[in-house]
């Protein structure tokens, strides 16, 4: 199992979007034989990652100012045992290449797991939501405008199942939903 791997050790771990470093963190400490990197593209949140991990004297982990859509350099190229992203996919400009990038960077027997807000591709489907009117207000206020940057399609928060399984199927991902 995953968990058995990583606590073995000698794994690499991936965290796309880590902001300041929460879930890397998180798993560097539970997993201390395993190498954590966390990737994110604004400066301020990887000086706050690099706080964190220092704070709580973490050596295990280390963090990486990038573009999530073209990060894959040739030495990363099939490193990662486990790449993880944390409600971020759909706030990205290129959500796409990310995707892309996220499957060249992963071990032929890697896992991605994706955790994003449960939703359905589409307006109507989410009439019954409970919490529709905060998440979608969050999307137009916030997701959407940071993923139109540059071009982008701004898929905010309520991109729906649909719209993600798709692209992670585009991307040469084997989907399996866990709720």
């Amino acid at each position: 199992s995953l968990v058995s791997k990583l606590d073995a050790g000698g794994a690499e771990v991936l965290d796309v979007g880590c902001g300041e470093g929460t879930a890397a963190c998180l798993i560097a400490e539970r997993f201390p034989k395993v190498q954590v990197h966390g990737l994110d593209a604004f400066e301020p949140s990887i000086q706050g990652a690099q706080r964190r991990a220092n704070e709580r004297q973490l050596r295990n982990v280390h963090f990486l100012r990038g573009d999530a859509s073209a990060f894959a350099q040739p030495e990363l190229m099939n490193r990662f045992d486990l790449v993880t992203s944390f409600d971020v996919i759909h706030d990205l400009n290129r959500p796409d290449a990310t995707l892309q990038e996220i499957r060249k960077v992963l071990k032929a027997d890697g896992i991605f797991v994706m955790v994003d807000i449960r939703a359905e591709t589409g307006v109507a489907k989410n009439l019954g939501h409970p919490m529709a009117p905060f998440l979608y207000t969050v999307s137009l206020m916030h997701c959407m405008p940071q993923g139109m940057n540059d071009g982008g399609p701004g898929l905010g928060m309520m991109w729906g199942r649909q719209k993600a399984l798709s692209m992670l199927q585009q991307a040469g991902f084997e989907v399996e939903v866990m709720e």
